[in-house]
């Protein structure tokens, strides 16, 4: 027996492999002990001796799982499945209260070799448990207990009563079930109860834990030198897969830069998209620079005519000396009217001295005839004349009344050219303020590009230090790949020669043991 636990194996094989940082984790060291172990269960496996009796080969209303679905196998017991089943004998399979039986081919049907019941549809059987009655296989025996079991070597029949002790008999094995052959025409393969079935077969052995492995103690260094080769293969296997990982990454970062390239793409569309608006704002500016802007300037230049030119300063200046002539005129008319029809020391001949004048002739007798009527004609044509100075005012004001309206009417079509020019200069305004707005929106895109193209580079940088990462790996995994294939070479040659020298004709003692 080997005399290594599994933490002394650790020692060894971190001192094998100069692992002072616990650079290999008790995992990876443990599966190479295991590894190394299953080398030797190969070449030189465990050989054992496992006894089956054939007692009590009956089994009496046994319970069954609960049959739930028809056409659904399920083990005859549900307290373990013994197989197989002897078909030669009475199967009987009843109600939980034994009340009823029921019939095979009919109820259910029997796989007799794994030892399982399925119930038939349109069969008399319901979704519960029942009570099975049956007895063992003569012929088969059940290997599924033996679970280190690797090959069979030669099996014995001991007799009940001691009987053909060593009775060998023929056999063959199929899944975990032997079943036993006649060797010629004269015997029976078939067991009787008490019979004793000596199985001789090769096993694996036990890996080492708290307790050493089952394999010889001349074995322990061959264990080290395996796990260590074990290691090293595992140690660039990891090293692969971090190169898989890192190269992963950097197919993720590539990806990256790649959906950054298509915001990169989309936003450049729409950056045409906002200079050609902008373009197009400009347009319409420069085509109103042809029509909007030029009545704009043609609508100052009139304004600028109307105020500035000849005529108007002319009529306004006219106007003017008109109302300064009209006010002396009328002053002059307003005194030539109160001249002749008030009374007035410098005008004696007024209306109003003429009818006071002829007033002293009424009702007196005077040389002439008809005096007071002379008078009073006198004073209304003193009137008359009043009138028409009157008249002559009042033309003199409807003369300066019609400048003042022109200058007026001229100031209004000022004023209607200056508002039209305004809001020509608003259209154009308000679509270069567009244009300014698209242009400003594609500098805001372009600020965004960059931003990508910055962080599409960092994802590049990123890749290519992963991929530098996953150079570095791989080498480092072909550096342990090496010394592992030189070890394993060593581990192998002498684990082959401390077989050979184990061999039946060379060893000293025998490793055989008992189950």
């Amino acid at each position: 027996m080997a005399t290594d636990t599994l933490s002394t194996l650790h020692q060894s094989i971190r001192r094998a492999l100069a692992d002072t940082a616990a650079l290999y984790p008790d995992a990876m060291l443990d599966q190479g002990v295991f590894d190394a172990v299953a080398d030797i269960s190969r070449l030189s496996p465990r050989e054992l001796v496992h006894v089956e009796v054939l007692h009590s080969r009956t089994v009496t209303a046994g319970t069954t799982p609960t049959l739930t679905d028809v056409g659904t196998w399920y083990d005859l017991l549900a307290s373990g499945n013994v197989k197989p089943v002897d078909q030669q004998s009475t199967m009987l399979i009843t109600s939980a209260d034994t009340n009823t039986t029921f019939v095979e081919y009919t109820d259910y049907i029997i796989d007799y070799v794994q030892g399982r019941i399925q119930r038939i549809a349109g069969g008399a059987m319901t979704a519960t448990t029942f009570l099975a009655t049956y007895e063992k296989s003569l012929r088969g025996i059940d290997l599924s207990t033996l679970t280190d079991l690797i090959s069979l070597s030669r099996v014995e029949i001991s007799r009940s009563g001691g009987q053909s002790f060593q009775e060998y008999t023929s056999i063959w094995q199929w899944g975990d079930i032997l079943w036993l052959q006649a060797r010629d025409d004269n015997s029976s393969p078939n067991l009787s109860e008490n019979d004793h079935v000596r199985i001789w077969y090769n096993a694996e052995h036990t890996k080492p834990s708290g307790s050493a492995g089952s394999y010889p103690a001349y074995m322990d260094d061959i264990v080290v030198k395996g796990a260590t080769a074990y290691a090293l293969f595992s140690k660039h296997r990891e090293m692969n897969l971090q190169v898989v990982t890192d190269l992963a990454s950097a197919r993720t970062a590539l990806a990256l830069a790649d959906d950054d390239q298509s915001v990169i793409d989309t936003l450049f569309t729409e950056i045409t998209t906002a200079l050609d608006s902008a373009k197009t704002s400009i347009a319409l500016v420069d085509a109103i620079a042809d029509t909007p802007l030029a009545d704009a300037e043609l609508a100052l230049d009139t304004l600028k005519t109307q105020l500035g030119s000849t005529n108007a300063e002319r009529e306004l200046g006219g106007a003017q000396d008109i109302l300064n002539d009209v006010s002396g005129a009328i002053k002059g008319a307003l005194d030539r009217i109160d001249s002749h029809l008030e009374t007035d020391a410098t005008n004696p001949d007024s209306a109003q001295n003429q009818l006071k004048t002829t007033d002293a002739f009424i009702n007196a007798v005077n040389l002439g005839s008809d005096a007071a009527a002379l008078g009073a004609r006198f004073a209304e044509v003193q009137v008359i004349i009043a009138r028409g100075f009157e008249g002559k005012a009042m033309a003199l004001i409807s003369q300066a009344q019609g400048l003042v309206n022109v200058a007026a009417q001229r100031s209004v079509v000022s004023a209607n050219y200056t508002d039209e020019a305004q809001g020509r200069l608003d259209i154009a305004a308000a679509l270069l303020n567009a244009a300014l707005a698209y242009v400003q929106e594609a500098q805001g895109r372009v600020q965004t590009i960059d931003r990508h193209i910055a962080l599409g580079q960092l994802y590049l940088d990123q890749a290519r230090g992963y991929q530098e990462t996953a150079d570095r790996d791989s080498q480092a995994g072909d550096r342990f790949l090496f010394d592992a294939q030189d070890r394993h070479a060593d581990y192998w040659q002498h684990l082959t020669s401390r077989v050979e020298m184990s061999w039946p004709n060379q060893r000293i003692a025998s490793t055989r043991q008992n189950a």
